[in-house]
């Protein structure tokens, strides 16, 4: 490389470009051949460890099919005892055949809690009745007021007739 290099100076310090450039491009050839080169060197080693790879995964899968093989045959061997050892179990725990033929119940997973309204808040308590009807229908005095309570208004009772006295309330309460 060097002696190309010393070419090129020599031949650009005559005037001459004609043979610089011949120079250059001699240069680049041989730069690229070299870089070519190097690829085609990484090209074959990655090749090359990828062969491998694919070995060891040849290899790998003779001996899951040898294991395979060597299991086939340990379960044919303990067959006769395992169906002994099967029946006394039934015998022990009165199992019919019959009963090994059902279907399986389905388990029954437990419910999950029904989930908050929106998360931070903890449900509202239920209020305390102010309002009760005539026929025991309660009402908070919170949002609009009931059918019921609507109905005897317009009839013209107030909603003072139909208020729950506190004492009466506790009663209620100590007497549930």
């Amino acid at each position: 490389m060097g002696f190309l290099m010393r070419r090129l100076r020599l031949g650009m310090g005559r005037g001459g470009w004609g043979i610089a450039l011949i120079t250059f491009v001699q240069i680049v050839v041989r730069v690229s051949s070299l870089l070519r080169w190097q690829y085609d060197r990484g090209l074959m080693q990655l090749c090359k460890e990828r062969l491998t790879r694919m070995d060891d995964l040849l290899k790998l899968r003779q001996q899951i099919a040898e294991m395979q093989k060597q299991a086939d045959q340990l379960q044919k061997q303990n067959r006769t005892a395992m169906l002994a050892q099967l029946r006394e179990q039934m015998a022990a725990y009165g199992i019919t055949a019959e009963e090994l033929s059902r279907p399986a119940p389905k388990a029954r997973s437990p419910k999950a809690p029904a989930p908050s309204p929106s998360k931070g808040k903890k449900p509202a308590a239920a209020l305390a009745a102010k309002y009760r009807g005539p026929e025991g229908q309660l009402w908070s005095g919170r949002g609009p007021a009931p059918k019921w309570l609507s109905a005897l208004l317009v009839d013209g009772k107030t909603r003072e007739d139909f208020l729950v006295r506190p004492e009466a309330q506790a009663s209620s309460s100590a007497a549930e």
